[in-house]
């Protein structure tokens, strides 16, 4: 009986040795998936300062030259990081002051999502809306893919209309403004 104990207490202990193994193979790859994660946000931080410091030289060690921007601005003709550069120059112009906050940051795998916070004063043209001279303050949020410590394609959406609306637009649904341009030709 006392060896039938023993040898059962050694599986025992074999068995909790192999699970604790295990544990520790799961740690590790929790442990290189967080330090991953923090590496792709603080490389997405990078394309948020490199705006707020005017700092376009800075796009050329966090962007890969043929990256993919899913949602570009149609007065940009380029694509890839001259696409960007013509971009953020853009903006640059129309909003000199831009602050950008990082309200929150969610990482995982190879993906990263800013939550993001955009103010500025409208002191320059933007492709083809004059200047209006009126601060605006909207709230967005980008979506980055991250590989081999590069940013490789983009994904953006901002409150556009708040913005417009404090600059001073009227924004009028499609369908209004075609109601309105029938019933003034009468």
């Amino acid at each position: 009986m006392k060896r039938s104990y023993a040898i059962l207490v050694l599986l025992a202990a074999i068995v909790m040795g192999s699970q604790l193994t295990s544990c520790t193979k799961c740690d590790d790859t929790a442990q290189k998936a967080a330090e991953l994660a923090t590496q792709n946000k603080a490389i997405c931080q990078k394309s948020v300062d490199a705006m707020n410091n005017n700092n376009l030289a800075l796009l050329d060690s966090i962007f890969v030259a043929d990256y993919i921007e899913h949602t570009p601005d149609p007065s940009v003709q380029a694509t890839g990081l001259a696409g960007l550069k013509e971009s953020y120059q853009m903006m640059l112009t129309a909003y000199p002051d831009v602050k950008i906050e990082v309200l929150s940051t969610v990482a995982e795998g190879d993906k990263v999502v800013l939550h993001m916070r955009f103010a500025g004063t409208n002191t320059g043209p933007m492709g083809p809306m004059p200047a209006t001279g009126k601060p605006v303050k909207a709230d967005g949020v980008e979506i980055f893919v991250v590989k081999n410590g590069k940013i490789t394609e983009h994904w953006a959406v901002y409150d556009s209309m708040t913005m417009m609306m404090q600059m001073g637009f009227e924004v009028v649904p499609a369908a209004a403004d075609s109601a309105a341009s029938d019933s003034a030709a009468h």
